[in-house]
């Protein structure tokens, strides 16, 4: 039987974006999120390459903690993290 080898503690990153639809990648490699729409990450930091419908693109540096959730969300129509003053 194969198993499945232990990559090691993970936390779940949550990105919305204003417009939705955008996609989501770490060092050039598009992330595939978890049926509940979080992504699992390996714990340390990480830049997110958020990429909008229209092909704008915004880098978000994230701390990941094991078990751990973290909520994202990002405006490109103001260019802002949503809810901020642009």
């Amino acid at each position: 039987l194969a198993t499945t080898p232990d990559v090691g503690p993970t936390g779940s990153v949550s990105v919305a974006t204003v417009p939705s639809g955008a996609t989501v990648s770490v060092g050039g490699r598009p992330l595939s999120p978890r049926s509940n729409g979080a992504y699992d990450l390996p714990v340390g930091t990480h830049t997110l390459e958020i990429t909008s419908t229209s092909g704008e693109r915004h880098r978000v540096p994230v701390q990941v903690r094991a078990g751990a959730s973290v909520s994202i969300c990002y405006d490109f129509d103001a260019n802002a993290a949503c809810g901020a003053t642009p």
